[in-house]
C-alpha cells in the first residue's frame, strides 16, 4: 500500500487505498512526533534517549551538539550511542524567530543529554497531483549542553550572553544594593572598569546601559552583553560617554561584562524611608509567616552607623551567644537547603505583646533562613513594649539597626483547618493581648483582638463535644468584646454579641445586665423588660431606669400623636 501526504485530498479521484499522515502506525504512536512540516517536507522526532530537567534552549542560544546522518538501517538497529562515539563535536547558534530552518526548531525541542532521531520526508507530486514520499533522511542529534543567550529588547540590538546562571528569582533593581565587577569594552579594547567589595546602592552607578543590564540579572548572575555600536551611543549618557574617553570613529560593537557577586534586596517597609529592609541571604523558600505563626529566630540590635555591616562595638543587645552576624555571612553556615531549620533563641508568635511594632513589619516580610538587616531611622512609635524594649531597657535611640535571622516558623492555619485545641491555645493566648490592650484603655486594638477569637468559635465544624469544650472560652471572648463595644459605644454590635451570650447562658446576670443596656441604647425598651427576669442590685438600678426612659418615651409618643391629630 502506498502512503499519501495529501491532508487535501486535492485530486477528485484519489486511491482507495489512501492512508493519511495523521494516522500514525501504531507500534510508533509512542515515540513520533510531528515537529515540522512545509509544502514537501515533513520532519517527525523520535526521542530515543530522554533528557534532563525542564529547560530547553530558546532563540539566540549557542549550542553545543553532536549530530550526524544515519541510514535507515542505523535508524532500526538502535545503535544510538554507539554512532554518536564517532560524531564530532559541533557550536551553532540557534537562529531567530524569522528564520525558518528546521533544525532550529529541532534544537529547542530538545533537552540537555537527550537524543533524538530527526525523519526527514522530502515529497513530490505524482501523475494525480497527489503528494507522496520522494525518499527519507535519517539525522541523529545529542543535545551536550547551551550557553544561554537573551535577546533583551528583541531587536537583536542588545545581546546577553550568560557566563554563570543567577541564582533565585530576584533581579536587580534600583533601591537595592550588589557587589559587583563592571568591564566595559569598545571592541576588545577595555575603557571602563568598576567593581566593589561590599554592598553599594545600584543608583549610584552612572551608566544608563549598565543599569538596563542590571535589570535583567539575578544574584550571583555573570553576563557578558554584546550591544550594538549605535544602540549603545544613544542609549547611554553623555556624562558617562565623555567620561570613558571612547573612540568616536570606530563603529565595533561595545561588551560589557558584569558580575553580580552578591544581591541584597531593599525594602522599604513603610514606603516613607524611614524602615528600610536589606536582604543579606535567603533560602529558596518563598513562604513568608502569617500573624498565627510561631517563629524561631535570632536578633542583634546595633546603634546606627554608615557602615556595610554592624560592628561589635554597636550592640546593644543580642538574643544569642553566636558570633556576630557578619561572621555568619562570611561563613555562609546556613547554606544547607536540605538541612533541617534550627531552632532560633527566640521562639514567639509575631502578635505576641513581646513582639513590637518594628519587629512585627520586619518579621512578616521575612522568609525561612534568611538574614537581614533592617535599617530604622525614626524609632518612634515602633518600640513601646517587646522583648527589644525590655532589652535596651527602655533606652531607645532615634535611629537603630537590628540584624534577624529566621530559621523556621510554623504555618498559619485558618479557622477551618485549626482543630478545636488549636483554637482553643490560640485564644487563651490572645485573650492576654486582648486584656492587655483594655488595661491601656486601647479598646478599639482590643475588640480587634476579641473579634479574632470569636471567629475560631464562629466558623468550622464542631461536633457536640467541642461545643461543650470551646463554650467557656466563647463567652469569655464574646464577654470581653461587648465591654469593648460598651466603652465605645457600639450599641448595634454589642446587642448582636449579647444575644449569642444570651443564646449561650441565659442566666448569667453579667450577659443580662450588657443585654438589656444595648437594647435600651437602642430605644427597644419592651424587650429588655422582658429579658430581666432574674434581679440583683445593678439589674434592678437598670430596670427601674429604663421604666423611667420607657415613660418618657411613651409620654413623648403621645404628645406627637396628639400634635398630629388636632
Amino acid at each position: 500500500m502506498q502512503q499519501f501526504y495529501d491532508t487535501d485530498l486535492q485530486s477528485e479521484h484519489p486511491p482507495s487505498d489512501i492512508l493519511s499522515e495523521k494516522d500514525i502506525p501504531k507500534e510508533k504512536l509512542h515515540r513520533q512526533k510531528m515537529l515540522f512540516k512545509k509544502e514537501l517536507i515533513h520532519i517527525k522526532k523520535e526521542v530515543r534517549l530522554r533528557g534532563i530537567s525542564y529547560e530547553k534552549p530558546a532563540y539566540y542560544d549557542k549550542v553545543k551538539i553532536k549530530m550526524i546522518e544515519i541510514t535507515e538501517e542505523d535508524y532500526n538497529n538502535g545503535d544510538e550511542k554507539l554512532i554518536l562515539e564517532n560524531a564530532n563535536i559541533v557550536e551553532q547558534n540557534i537562529l531567530s524567530p524569522q528564520n525558518d530552518r528546521w533544525i532550529d526548531k529541532a534544537l529547542q525541542s530538545m533537552k540537555k543529554q537527550e537524543i533524538s532521531i530527526y525523519i526527514q520526508e522530502h515529497l513530490k507530486y505524482d501523475e494525480n497531483q497527489m503528494k507522496v514520499l520522494d525518499y527519507k533522511v535519517y539525522t541523529l542529534i545529542e543535545m551536550i549542553d547551551w550557553q544561554i543567550i537573551v535577546d533583551l529588547f528583541q531587536d537583536q540590538s542588545y545581546l546577553k550572553y550568560i557566563l554563570e546562571l543567577g541564582r533565585g528569582g530576584d533581579r536587580c533593581e534600583m533601591l537595592d544594593e550588589i557587589i559587583y565587577q563592571i568591564k566595559i569594552f569598545q571592541g576588545d579594547k577595555l575603557l571602563f572598569t568598576d567593581s566593589q567589595d561590599g554592598p553599594s546602592p545600584i543608583k549610584l552607578i552612572k551608566s544608563k546601559v549598565v543599569f538596563q543590564i542590571l535589570k535583567t540579572m539575578k544574584n550571583k548572575e555573570h553576563s557578558l552583553c554584546h550591544i550594538k555600536s549605535d544602540a549603545f551611543l544613544q542609549n547611554e549618557n553623555e556624562e558617562f560617554l565623555q567620561q570613558i574617553n571612547y573612540d568616536k570613529e570606530d563603529k565595533v560593537d561595545w561588551k560589557i561584562d558584569i558580575h553580580v557577586k552578591t544581591l541584597f534586596k531593599i525594602d522599604d517597609l513603610y514606603g516613607d524611608g524611614v524602615l528600610i529592609k536589606t536582604m543579606m541571604y535567603r533560602s529558596k523558600n518563598t513562604a513568608k509567616p502569617e500573624k498565627v505563626s510561631l517563629i524561631d529566630f535570632d536578633m542583634w540590635i546595633y546603634s546606627m552607623s554608615n557602615d556595610p555591616y554592624p560592628k561589635k562595638e554597636n550592640l546593644l543587645y543580642s538574643s544569642t551567644d553566636e558570633d556576630p552576624i557578619y561572621d555568619r555571612i562570611e561563613a555562609q553556615k546556613h547554606n544547607d537547603e536540605d538541612e533541617e531549620p534550627s531552632k532560633g533563641s527566640l521562639s514567639l508568635f509575631i502578635d505576641d505583646l513581646k513582639v513590637s511594632k518594628l519587629m512585627r513589619l520586619a518579621l512578616l516580610r521575612m522568609k525561612k533562613r534568611e538574614l537581614s538587616i533592617i535599617r530604622c531611622y525614626d524609632t518612634k512609635d515602633l518600640i513601646k513594649n517587646g522583648i527589644d524594649y525590655e532589652g535596651m531597657k527602655g533606652m531607645i535611640q532615634k535611629e537603630l539597626i537590628y540584624v534577624i535571622y529566621v530559621h523556621t516558623f510554623s504555618e498559619g492555619k485558618n479557622n477551618f483547618s485549626m482543630t478545636i485545641d488549636e483554637k482553643i491555645e490560640q485564644a487563651i493566648r490572645k485573650k492576654q493581648i486582648g486584656l492587655k490592650w483594655i488595661s491601656q484603655q486601647n479598646y478599639r486594638k482590643a475588640l480587634k483582638v476579641f473579634k479574632t477569637i470569636n471567629a475560631y468559635f464562629d466558623y468550622g465544624t464542631f461536633s457536640e463535644d467541642d461545643k461543650e469544650k470551646m463554650k467557656e472560652f466563647q463567652i469569655s471572648s464574646l464577654l470581653n468584646s461587648s465591654l469593648c463595644m460598651m466603652k465605645l459605644k457600639e450599641w448595634k454590635d454589642m446587642k448582636i454579641v449579647c444575644e449569642k451570650l444570651y443564646k449561650l447562658d441565659n442566666k448569667n446576670q453579667k450577659i443580662i445586665y450588657r443585654y438589656c443596656l444595648a437594647l435600651m441604647n437602642l430605644y427597644e425598651y419592651e424587650e429588655a423588660l422582658e429579658i430581666i427576669t432574674e434581679e440583683n442590685e445593678d439589674l434592678i438600678k437598670l430596670k427601674r431606669e429604663i421604666k423611667q426612659l420607657y415613660s418618657q418615651y411613651k409620654n413623648k409618643e403621645k404628645l406627637m400623636y396628639q400634635k398630629w391629630l388636632s
